[in-house]
Protein backbone atom coordinates (compact mmCIF):
# COMPACT_ATOMS: atom_id res chain seq x y z
CA UNK A 1 0.00 0.00 0.00
CA UNK A 2 1.22 3.69 -0.82
CA UNK A 3 -0.55 5.59 1.58
CA UNK A 4 -1.80 7.31 3.29
CA UNK A 5 -0.25 7.04 6.04
CA UNK A 6 -0.82 8.54 9.48
CA UNK A 7 1.54 8.44 12.29
CA UNK A 8 0.22 8.59 16.10
CA UNK A 9 1.98 10.18 18.64
CA UNK A 10 2.12 9.08 22.24
CA UNK A 11 3.73 11.21 24.83
CA UNK A 12 3.88 9.33 28.16
CA UNK A 13 4.77 8.95 31.73
CA UNK A 14 8.55 7.50 31.09
CA UNK A 15 9.18 7.66 27.36
CA UNK A 16 7.45 8.73 23.99
CA UNK A 17 6.32 6.70 20.89
CA UNK A 18 5.66 7.56 17.67
CA UNK A 19 3.54 4.83 15.52
CA UNK A 20 3.26 5.27 11.89
CA UNK A 21 -0.59 3.45 10.72
CA UNK A 22 -2.08 3.17 6.73
CA UNK A 23 -5.49 3.34 6.90
CA UNK A 24 -6.11 -0.26 7.59
CA UNK A 25 -4.65 -0.17 10.77
CA UNK A 26 -1.56 -1.93 9.46
CA UNK A 27 1.74 -0.82 11.36
CA UNK A 28 4.35 -0.12 9.72
CA UNK A 29 6.66 1.54 12.04
CA UNK A 30 7.28 2.28 15.51
CA UNK A 31 10.37 4.43 17.22
CA UNK A 32 10.59 5.01 21.05
CA UNK A 33 12.46 6.79 23.62
CA UNK A 34 12.77 7.38 27.25
CA UNK A 35 13.17 10.10 29.27
CA UNK A 36 14.26 10.45 32.89
CA UNK A 37 11.57 10.57 35.74
CA UNK A 38 12.75 13.55 38.22
CA UNK A 39 11.87 13.04 41.97
CA UNK A 40 13.65 15.67 43.97
CA UNK A 41 12.32 14.90 47.38
CA UNK A 42 10.29 11.84 48.23
CA UNK A 43 6.45 11.65 47.01
CA UNK A 44 7.53 14.45 43.87
CA UNK A 45 7.49 13.30 40.21
CA UNK A 46 8.39 15.38 37.58
CA UNK A 47 9.90 15.59 34.07
CA UNK A 48 11.62 18.29 32.08
CA UNK A 49 9.40 19.34 29.46
CA UNK A 50 12.61 20.15 27.12
CA UNK A 51 13.79 16.46 27.12
CA UNK A 52 10.07 15.48 26.54
CA UNK A 53 9.42 17.79 23.35
CA UNK A 54 13.41 17.40 22.09
CA UNK A 55 12.51 13.32 22.62
CA UNK A 56 8.98 13.31 20.62
CA UNK A 57 10.56 15.49 17.66
CA UNK A 58 13.45 13.03 17.31
CA UNK A 59 10.96 9.43 17.68
CA UNK A 60 8.54 11.19 14.96
CA UNK A 61 11.77 11.52 12.63
CA UNK A 62 13.08 8.04 13.43
CA UNK A 63 9.73 6.10 13.09
CA UNK A 64 9.48 7.97 9.38
CA UNK A 65 13.00 6.93 8.52
CA UNK A 66 12.89 3.35 9.94
CA UNK A 67 9.71 2.90 7.71
CA UNK A 68 10.89 3.30 4.56
CA UNK A 69 8.11 5.78 3.30
CA UNK A 70 8.06 8.14 0.96
CA UNK A 71 7.43 10.99 3.47
CA UNK A 72 5.11 12.56 1.04
CA UNK A 73 2.45 9.72 1.63
CA UNK A 74 2.19 11.09 5.24
CA UNK A 75 -1.18 12.46 5.10
CA UNK A 76 -1.50 13.20 8.90
CA UNK A 77 0.09 12.95 12.67
CA UNK A 78 -2.93 12.46 15.81
CA UNK A 79 -1.69 13.69 19.54
CA UNK A 80 -1.60 11.50 22.39
CA UNK A 81 -0.70 12.25 25.92
CA UNK A 82 -0.45 11.47 29.41
CA UNK A 83 -3.38 12.60 31.72
CA UNK A 84 -2.73 15.25 34.62
CA UNK A 85 0.52 16.86 33.95
CA UNK A 86 1.10 20.84 34.61
CA UNK A 87 3.45 23.57 33.86
CA UNK A 88 4.28 26.94 34.86
CA UNK A 89 4.78 28.96 32.28
CA UNK A 90 5.86 32.25 32.04
CA UNK A 91 4.45 35.39 29.70
CA UNK A 92 6.95 34.89 27.05
CA UNK A 93 6.80 31.30 27.12
CA UNK A 94 9.66 30.41 29.33
CA UNK A 95 9.45 27.15 31.78
CA UNK A 96 9.10 28.16 35.05
CA UNK A 97 8.56 24.88 36.11
CA UNK A 98 9.59 21.37 35.52
CA UNK A 99 6.12 18.92 34.38
CA UNK A 100 4.20 17.78 37.65
CA UNK A 101 3.16 14.14 36.88
CA UNK A 102 0.48 12.27 37.73
CA UNK A 103 2.98 10.76 40.71
CA UNK A 104 3.60 13.39 42.05
CA UNK A 105 1.86 13.82 45.27
CA UNK A 106 3.20 17.01 46.79
CA UNK A 107 -0.15 18.99 47.14
CA UNK A 108 -1.36 16.05 49.67
CA UNK A 109 -2.41 19.39 52.42
CA UNK A 110 -4.11 21.01 49.23
CA UNK A 111 -6.02 18.14 48.33
CA UNK A 112 -7.22 17.52 52.15
CA UNK A 113 -8.52 21.20 52.38
CA UNK A 114 -10.00 20.98 48.55
CA UNK A 115 -12.20 17.31 49.56
CA UNK A 116 -13.45 18.43 53.35
CA UNK A 117 -17.33 18.37 54.10
CA UNK A 118 -19.08 18.24 50.66
CA UNK A 119 -17.31 20.10 48.51
CA UNK A 120 -14.97 17.13 47.49
CA UNK A 121 -17.62 15.21 46.18
CA UNK A 122 -19.54 18.27 44.88
CA UNK A 123 -16.24 19.02 42.66
CA UNK A 124 -16.14 14.85 41.87
CA UNK A 125 -19.98 15.32 40.49
CA UNK A 126 -19.11 18.01 37.95
CA UNK A 127 -15.53 17.44 37.02
CA UNK A 128 -15.28 13.92 37.05
CA UNK A 129 -12.32 14.04 38.93
CA UNK A 130 -12.00 12.58 42.29
CA UNK A 131 -10.52 15.30 44.49
CA UNK A 132 -6.90 14.13 44.51
CA UNK A 133 -3.02 15.31 44.68
CA UNK A 134 -2.71 14.30 41.34
CA UNK A 135 -4.77 16.11 39.79
CA UNK A 136 -3.73 19.55 38.21
CA UNK A 137 -6.56 22.20 40.49
CA UNK A 138 -4.52 20.56 43.84
CA UNK A 139 -1.24 21.01 42.16
CA UNK A 140 -2.22 24.58 41.38
CA UNK A 141 -2.81 25.49 44.71
CA UNK A 142 0.30 23.86 45.65
CA UNK A 143 1.99 26.66 43.85
CA UNK A 144 -0.39 29.30 45.77
CA UNK A 145 0.90 28.21 48.69
CA UNK A 146 3.83 27.03 48.53
CA UNK A 147 5.77 29.02 45.61
CA UNK A 148 3.89 32.20 45.48
CA UNK A 149 6.49 33.86 43.56
CA UNK A 150 6.55 31.29 40.64
CA UNK A 151 2.17 31.34 41.01
CA UNK A 152 2.33 35.52 40.76
CA UNK A 153 4.86 34.94 37.55
CA UNK A 154 2.92 32.12 35.93
CA UNK A 155 0.42 33.37 32.38
CA UNK A 156 -0.28 29.69 31.76
CA UNK A 157 -0.68 26.75 33.59
CA UNK A 158 -0.25 23.85 30.41
CA UNK A 159 0.39 20.10 30.31
CA UNK A 160 2.96 18.59 28.46
CA UNK A 161 0.95 18.25 25.40
CA UNK A 162 -0.11 22.00 25.31
CA UNK A 163 3.74 22.47 25.42
CA UNK A 164 4.73 20.73 22.07
CA UNK A 165 1.99 22.31 20.88
CA UNK A 166 3.04 25.48 21.81
CA UNK A 167 6.83 24.72 20.28
CA UNK A 168 5.39 23.97 17.13
CA UNK A 169 2.41 26.76 16.21
CA UNK A 170 2.81 29.05 19.09
CA UNK A 171 -0.84 28.78 20.36
CA UNK A 172 -2.12 27.54 23.58
CA UNK A 173 -4.77 24.91 22.92
CA UNK A 174 -6.12 21.56 24.77
CA UNK A 175 -8.39 18.85 23.95
CA UNK A 176 -11.58 18.46 25.82
CA UNK A 177 -10.55 15.12 26.65
CA UNK A 178 -7.57 16.09 28.24
CA UNK A 179 -9.09 18.88 29.74
CA UNK A 180 -11.44 16.38 31.52
CA UNK A 181 -8.67 14.71 33.34
CA UNK A 182 -7.75 18.57 35.03
CA UNK A 183 -9.93 18.51 37.79
CA UNK A 184 -10.63 22.32 36.41
CA UNK A 185 -13.57 21.35 33.42
CA UNK A 186 -17.02 20.28 33.79
CA UNK A 187 -17.48 16.87 32.36
CA UNK A 188 -21.78 18.68 31.42
CA UNK A 189 -21.22 21.76 29.87
CA UNK A 190 -18.24 21.06 28.72
CA UNK A 191 -16.35 23.91 29.63
CA UNK A 192 -13.83 25.25 32.32
CA UNK A 193 -15.81 24.90 35.35
CA UNK A 194 -16.34 28.24 37.32
CA UNK A 195 -16.12 27.28 40.99
CA UNK A 196 -13.10 25.63 40.35
CA UNK A 197 -11.29 28.09 38.68
CA UNK A 198 -12.35 30.29 41.90
CA UNK A 199 -11.00 27.47 43.97
CA UNK A 200 -7.83 27.42 42.32
CA UNK A 201 -7.35 31.25 42.32
CA UNK A 202 -7.28 31.66 38.49
CA UNK A 203 -8.74 32.81 35.65
CA UNK A 204 -9.81 31.10 32.19
CA UNK A 205 -6.86 33.08 30.24
CA UNK A 206 -4.32 30.79 32.84
CA UNK A 207 -5.68 27.98 30.91
CA UNK A 208 -5.49 27.05 27.20
CA UNK A 209 -8.14 27.06 24.57
CA UNK A 210 -10.70 24.21 24.57
CA UNK A 211 -11.25 22.41 21.79
CA UNK A 212 -12.36 19.11 20.06
CA UNK A 213 -10.17 15.88 19.80
CA UNK A 214 -10.22 16.15 15.90
CA UNK A 215 -9.57 19.83 15.61
CA UNK A 216 -6.04 20.45 13.66
CA UNK A 217 -3.57 22.37 16.10
CA UNK A 218 -1.42 23.26 13.01
CA UNK A 219 0.72 22.53 10.28
CA UNK A 220 4.54 21.47 10.69
CA UNK A 221 6.24 23.64 7.95
CA UNK A 222 9.97 24.99 7.18
CA UNK A 223 12.63 24.30 9.81
CA UNK A 224 10.17 22.01 11.84
CA UNK A 225 8.62 19.99 9.34
CA UNK A 226 12.18 19.35 8.02
CA UNK A 227 13.70 18.63 11.43
CA UNK A 228 10.87 16.24 11.91
CA UNK A 229 11.01 14.64 8.22
CA UNK A 230 7.38 15.47 7.46
CA UNK A 231 6.21 16.82 4.48
CA UNK A 232 5.86 20.65 4.34
CA UNK A 233 2.63 21.64 5.87
CA UNK A 234 2.08 18.32 7.57
CA UNK A 235 -1.68 18.75 9.55
CA UNK A 236 -1.28 17.91 13.24
CA UNK A 237 -4.31 16.84 14.99
CA UNK A 238 -4.78 17.52 18.19
CA UNK A 239 -6.20 14.08 19.68
CA UNK A 240 -7.17 13.66 23.20
CA UNK A 241 -5.30 11.27 26.50
CA UNK A 242 -3.48 8.41 26.48
CA UNK A 243 -6.73 6.57 28.84
CA UNK A 244 -9.45 6.84 26.72
CA UNK A 245 -7.11 6.65 23.32
CA UNK A 246 -5.79 3.07 24.60
CA UNK A 247 -9.77 2.09 24.46
CA UNK A 248 -10.18 3.18 20.87
CA UNK A 249 -6.72 1.86 19.70
CA UNK A 250 -7.59 -1.62 21.42
CA UNK A 251 -11.42 -1.79 19.31
CA UNK A 252 -12.95 -0.91 22.25
CA UNK A 253 -15.94 1.67 21.58
CA UNK A 254 -19.07 -0.17 22.39
CA UNK A 255 -20.78 -0.26 26.18
CA UNK A 256 -19.49 -3.07 27.85
CA UNK A 257 -16.34 -3.35 26.04
CA UNK A 258 -13.84 -3.48 28.92
CA UNK A 259 -10.02 -2.30 27.83
CA UNK A 260 -7.69 -3.17 31.20
CA UNK A 261 -4.26 -1.10 30.63
CA UNK A 262 -1.17 -1.67 31.99
CA UNK A 263 2.02 0.62 31.32
CA UNK A 264 3.92 2.91 33.60
CA UNK A 265 0.49 2.86 35.55
CA UNK A 266 -2.62 0.81 34.88
CA UNK A 267 -6.38 1.46 34.54
CA UNK A 268 -9.52 -0.44 33.43
CA UNK A 269 -12.24 1.67 31.43
CA UNK A 270 -15.15 1.34 29.50
CA UNK A 271 -17.10 4.05 27.61
CA UNK A 272 -20.94 5.60 28.17
CA UNK A 273 -22.77 7.45 26.45
CA UNK A 274 -23.31 10.19 29.09
CA UNK A 275 -21.05 11.53 32.10
CA UNK A 276 -21.39 8.50 34.89
CA UNK A 277 -20.41 9.30 38.12
CA UNK A 278 -19.75 6.73 41.57
CA UNK A 279 -21.90 7.62 44.68
CA UNK A 280 -18.87 6.19 46.69
CA UNK A 281 -16.28 8.16 44.21
CA UNK A 282 -14.30 5.15 43.86
CA UNK A 283 -14.16 5.83 39.82
CA UNK A 284 -13.29 8.66 37.54
CA UNK A 285 -15.23 10.40 34.49
CA UNK A 286 -13.48 11.61 31.46
CA UNK A 287 -14.54 13.15 27.83
CA UNK A 288 -13.34 10.36 24.87
CA UNK A 289 -14.74 12.81 22.07
CA UNK A 290 -17.94 15.34 22.04
CA UNK A 291 -20.11 12.95 22.33
CA UNK A 292 -18.51 9.85 24.62
CA UNK A 293 -17.66 9.45 27.86
CA UNK A 294 -14.96 6.93 29.50
CA UNK A 295 -15.58 5.83 33.09
CA UNK A 296 -12.49 3.99 34.78
CA UNK A 297 -10.76 3.82 37.46
CA UNK A 298 -6.48 4.15 37.59
CA UNK A 299 -3.62 2.74 39.70
CA UNK A 300 -0.12 4.59 40.20
CA UNK A 301 1.68 1.87 40.45
CA UNK A 302 1.71 -0.44 37.49
CA UNK A 303 4.82 -0.81 35.33
CA UNK A 304 6.54 1.82 36.89
CA UNK A 305 6.80 -1.16 40.25
CA UNK A 306 8.76 -3.51 37.77
CA UNK A 307 10.67 -0.79 35.73
CA UNK A 308 11.92 0.15 39.83
CA UNK A 309 12.50 -3.71 40.26
CA UNK A 310 14.48 -3.81 37.58
CA UNK A 311 17.02 -0.53 37.97
CA UNK A 312 17.66 -1.39 41.68
CA UNK A 313 17.56 -5.50 42.18
CA UNK A 314 17.80 -6.49 38.53
CA UNK A 315 21.37 -5.43 37.72
CA UNK A 316 22.50 -9.10 37.08
CA UNK A 317 19.45 -9.73 34.45
CA UNK A 318 20.73 -6.19 32.96
CA UNK A 319 23.62 -7.16 32.29
CA UNK A 320 22.99 -10.62 30.53
CA UNK A 321 19.93 -9.01 28.97
CA UNK A 322 22.77 -6.30 27.36
CA UNK A 323 24.83 -9.44 26.48
CA UNK A 324 22.55 -11.33 24.78
CA UNK A 325 20.62 -8.30 22.94
CA UNK A 326 17.55 -8.29 24.66
CA UNK A 327 15.18 -7.02 27.21
CA UNK A 328 15.98 -7.58 31.00
CA UNK A 329 12.05 -7.60 31.59
CA UNK A 330 12.62 -10.75 29.14
CA UNK A 331 14.93 -12.41 31.88
CA UNK A 332 12.77 -11.02 34.89
CA UNK A 333 9.15 -12.64 32.97
CA UNK A 334 11.59 -16.36 32.62
CA UNK A 335 12.24 -15.78 36.31
CA UNK A 336 8.58 -15.31 37.49
CA UNK A 337 7.40 -18.02 35.21
CA UNK A 338 9.10 -20.61 37.00
CA UNK A 339 7.39 -20.19 40.22
CA UNK A 340 3.25 -20.88 41.30
CA UNK A 341 0.56 -19.10 40.80
CA UNK A 342 0.26 -17.01 44.17
CA UNK A 343 4.59 -17.07 44.52
CA UNK A 344 4.14 -19.79 47.55
CA UNK A 345 2.70 -17.15 49.67
CA UNK A 346 4.44 -13.75 49.08
CA UNK A 347 2.23 -11.12 48.89
CA UNK A 348 2.75 -7.49 47.17
CA UNK A 349 1.36 -4.55 47.84
CA UNK A 350 2.81 -2.47 45.31
CA UNK A 351 2.28 1.31 46.55
CA UNK A 352 5.51 2.54 45.72
CA UNK A 353 3.65 6.08 44.70
CA UNK A 354 0.67 6.25 46.74
CA UNK A 355 -2.56 5.22 45.18
CA UNK A 356 -5.38 6.41 42.78
CA UNK A 357 -8.61 4.06 42.39
CA UNK A 358 -10.13 2.71 44.50
CA UNK A 359 -8.70 4.23 47.70
CA UNK A 360 -7.46 7.15 46.89
CA UNK A 361 -4.21 7.35 49.18
CA UNK A 362 -1.49 9.05 48.77
CA UNK A 363 0.33 7.97 51.62
CA UNK A 364 -0.33 4.12 51.33
CA UNK A 365 2.94 3.00 50.49
CA UNK A 366 4.80 -0.60 49.09
CA UNK A 367 5.15 -3.99 51.21
CA UNK A 368 6.29 -7.11 50.98
CA UNK A 369 4.13 -9.78 53.18
CA UNK A 370 4.99 -13.41 53.95
CA UNK A 371 8.44 -13.07 53.18
CA UNK A 372 10.22 -16.37 54.17
CA UNK A 373 13.60 -18.22 53.15
CA UNK A 374 12.09 -20.38 50.72
CA UNK A 375 11.54 -16.97 48.42
CA UNK A 376 14.33 -15.55 46.48
CA UNK A 377 14.31 -13.17 43.39
CA UNK A 378 12.40 -15.20 41.52
CA UNK A 379 9.24 -14.80 43.96
CA UNK A 380 9.83 -11.74 44.47
CA UNK A 381 8.94 -10.99 40.65
CA UNK A 382 6.08 -13.06 40.71
CA UNK A 383 4.21 -11.53 43.64
CA UNK A 384 5.64 -8.10 42.32
CA UNK A 385 3.60 -9.38 38.65
CA UNK A 386 0.80 -10.44 40.76
CA UNK A 387 0.25 -7.29 43.32
CA UNK A 388 -0.05 -4.78 40.50
CA UNK A 389 -2.96 -7.24 38.59
CA UNK A 390 -4.39 -7.50 42.44
CA UNK A 391 -4.92 -3.44 42.37
CA UNK A 392 -6.15 -3.61 38.98
CA UNK A 393 -8.56 -5.87 39.93
CA UNK A 394 -9.49 -3.79 42.75
CA UNK A 395 -10.73 -1.49 40.25
CA UNK A 396 -12.69 -3.68 38.32
CA UNK A 397 -14.56 -4.70 41.18
CA UNK A 398 -15.71 -1.02 41.58
CA UNK A 399 -16.59 -0.47 37.42
CA UNK A 400 -18.31 -3.56 37.61
CA UNK A 401 -20.52 -2.31 40.36
CA UNK A 402 -21.02 0.89 38.75
CA UNK A 403 -21.90 -0.38 35.21
CA UNK A 404 -22.41 -3.87 35.08
CA UNK A 405 -20.22 -6.92 33.98
CA UNK A 406 -18.50 -6.79 30.79
CA UNK A 407 -19.50 -7.97 27.55
CA UNK A 408 -15.05 -8.37 27.20
CA UNK A 409 -12.07 -7.53 28.21
CA UNK A 410 -9.35 -6.27 26.39
CA UNK A 411 -5.65 -5.67 27.25
CA UNK A 412 -3.32 -2.71 25.95
CA UNK A 413 0.01 -1.01 27.42
CA UNK A 414 3.55 -2.80 28.13
CA UNK A 415 2.83 -6.12 30.24
CA UNK A 416 0.84 -7.08 26.76
CA UNK A 417 4.82 -7.95 25.93
CA UNK A 418 4.72 -10.64 28.76
CA UNK A 419 2.10 -13.66 28.13
CA UNK A 420 3.03 -14.79 31.79
CA UNK A 421 1.40 -11.32 32.83
CA UNK A 422 -1.55 -11.44 30.58
CA UNK A 423 -2.40 -14.85 31.95
CA UNK A 424 -1.92 -13.70 35.21
CA UNK A 425 -4.36 -11.14 35.31
CA UNK A 426 -7.06 -13.77 33.07
CA UNK A 427 -6.69 -15.96 36.10
CA UNK A 428 -6.96 -13.09 39.40
CA UNK A 429 -10.19 -11.63 36.81
CA UNK A 430 -11.62 -15.29 36.53
CA UNK A 431 -12.30 -13.89 33.13
CA UNK A 432 -11.02 -14.31 29.11
CA UNK A 433 -9.38 -11.22 28.20
CA UNK A 434 -8.45 -10.55 24.83
CA UNK A 435 -4.89 -9.31 23.14
CA UNK A 436 -5.34 -6.90 20.12
CA UNK A 437 -2.82 -7.35 17.51
CA UNK A 438 -1.77 -3.69 17.16
CA UNK A 439 0.30 -3.33 20.62
CA UNK A 440 0.96 0.36 20.11
CA UNK A 441 -2.79 0.97 21.04
CA UNK A 442 -2.66 4.59 22.24
CA UNK A 443 -0.19 5.68 19.43
CA UNK A 444 -3.48 3.70 16.97
CA UNK A 445 -5.80 5.74 18.76
CA UNK A 446 -4.12 9.14 18.36
CA UNK A 447 -3.56 8.02 14.22
CA UNK A 448 -7.27 7.32 13.92
CA UNK A 449 -8.47 10.54 15.37
CA UNK A 450 -6.13 12.40 12.65
CA UNK A 451 -7.57 9.99 9.77
CA UNK A 452 -11.45 11.06 11.90
CA UNK A 453 -10.26 14.76 11.99
CA UNK A 454 -8.61 15.28 8.31
CA UNK A 455 -11.62 13.80 6.84
CA UNK A 456 -10.03 10.33 5.62
CA UNK A 457 -12.81 8.16 7.88
CA UNK A 458 -16.31 8.95 8.65
CA UNK A 459 -15.88 8.52 12.80
CA UNK A 460 -14.42 5.77 15.44
CA UNK A 461 -15.93 3.29 14.34
CA UNK A 462 -13.56 3.12 11.75
CA UNK A 463 -11.77 1.18 14.14
CA UNK A 464 -13.94 -1.91 13.95
CA UNK A 465 -11.98 -2.64 10.82
CA UNK A 466 -8.43 -1.51 11.94
CA UNK A 467 -8.20 -3.92 15.14
CA UNK A 468 -7.90 -7.23 15.25
CA UNK A 469 -7.68 -9.95 18.32
CA UNK A 470 -4.64 -11.32 17.86
CA UNK A 471 -4.56 -14.08 20.90
CA UNK A 472 -7.28 -14.85 23.98
CA UNK A 473 -5.76 -15.79 27.38
CA UNK A 474 -8.57 -17.71 29.38
CA UNK A 475 -8.55 -18.15 33.09
CA UNK A 476 -7.27 -21.55 34.77
CA UNK A 477 -9.74 -22.32 37.43
CA UNK A 478 -7.35 -23.56 39.86
CA UNK A 479 -5.25 -20.65 39.92
CA UNK A 480 -8.27 -18.43 40.16
CA UNK A 481 -9.44 -19.78 43.42
CA UNK A 482 -5.87 -19.40 44.43
CA UNK A 483 -5.41 -15.80 43.56
CA UNK A 484 -9.27 -15.15 45.17
CA UNK A 485 -7.60 -16.47 48.69
CA UNK A 486 -5.02 -14.43 48.77
CA UNK A 487 -6.73 -11.58 47.51
CA UNK A 488 -9.06 -11.47 50.43
CA UNK A 489 -5.70 -11.35 52.39
CA UNK A 490 -4.40 -8.51 49.93
CA UNK A 491 -7.52 -6.54 51.51
CA UNK A 492 -6.92 -6.85 54.84
CA UNK A 493 -3.48 -6.33 54.99
CA UNK A 494 -4.20 -2.96 53.60
CA UNK A 495 -7.09 -1.75 55.40
CA UNK A 496 -5.14 -2.76 58.71
CA UNK A 497 -2.43 -0.71 57.62
CA UNK A 498 -4.08 2.56 57.13
CA UNK A 499 -2.62 4.22 60.36
CA UNK A 500 1.11 2.75 59.61
CA UNK A 501 0.73 4.30 56.26
CA UNK A 502 0.18 7.64 57.36
CA UNK A 503 3.00 7.18 60.00
CA UNK A 504 5.53 5.77 57.35
CA UNK A 505 5.10 8.43 54.63
CA UNK A 506 4.74 11.19 57.54
CA UNK A 507 8.23 10.20 58.20
CA UNK A 508 10.02 9.99 55.00
CA UNK A 509 8.92 13.50 54.74
CA UNK A 510 10.17 14.40 57.41
CA UNK A 511 13.43 12.45 56.88
CA UNK A 512 14.42 11.79 53.46
CA UNK A 513 16.56 14.05 50.91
Amino acid sequence: MKGPYFIGLDIGTTGCRAALFDLDGQLHSVAAEEYPLLQPQPGWAEQDPEKVFEAACRVVQRCILQSGVNKNSIAGMGLDSVFHSIIALGTGGELLSNALIWADNRSVRQAEVLAGGDGGMEIYRRTGCRVHPMYPLAKILWFKDERPEIFRRTARFISLKEYIIYRWFGQFLIDNSLASGTGLFNIHTLRWDEQCLELAGIGREKLSEVVSVTAIAGRLDGEKADRLGVPDGLPVVIGAADGVLSNLGSGARAPGQMVAMVGTSGAIRVIADRPLTDPRGRTWCYLMDDRHWMVGGAINNGGIVYRWFRDNLGETEMREAEAKGIEAYDLLNELAGKVRPGAEGLLCLPFLTGERSPYWNPEARGVIFGLGLHHGKAHLVRALMEGVIYRMYSVFQAITELVGEPAEIRVTGGFTRSPLWCQIMSDIFGYPVKLPAVLEAPSCGAALLSMWGLGFVDGIEAVDRMVKIRQEFTPDRQAHEIYSELFSLYQQIYWNLQESFSLISNFQRRHTR
